[in-house]
């Protein structure tokens, strides 16, 4: 995956989450009802990080793992292996899920700049 595709895609992930109505905890997607709701649907209006990486990716499973990687790239070794466990954390809150982001934008960027 390039850079630019990886910036382009945190921009995305960034706008998916709009306001903490569009994060959820416990499953990939939420409806408006608070139930589990499949990724790319309609019905879809929540997401976690994980399910926010397929849905911007549009469920292109090679586009995925980068973007995933990029972003526990910046948990600075905390051990999560993966986004899930980091999101559904008890003590999580949208701050952190905005932050995250964020932060991976700049160091892409900032490495990419070199």
């Amino acid at each position: 995956m390039s850079t630019e595709q990886l910036l382009a895609d945190l921009d995305a992930l960034d706008a998916l989450f709009s306001d903490e109505s569009k994060w959820a905890r416990g499953n990939y997607a939420r409806d408006a009802k608070g139930r589990p709701a499949f990724i790319g649907g309609a019905e879809a209006v929540a997401w976690c990080l994980v399910g926010g990486c397929i849905r911007i990716t549009r469920l292109a499973a090679d586009k995925v793992s980068p973007l995933e990687t990029a972003l526990c790239r910046t948990l600075d070794g905390r051990d999560y292996g993966s986004l899930a466990p980091f999101n559904d954390d008890d003590g999580r809150t949208f701050a952190d899920i905005k932050n995250l982001i964020s932060s991976t934008r700049a160091r892409i960027a900032q490495e990419a700049a070199k």
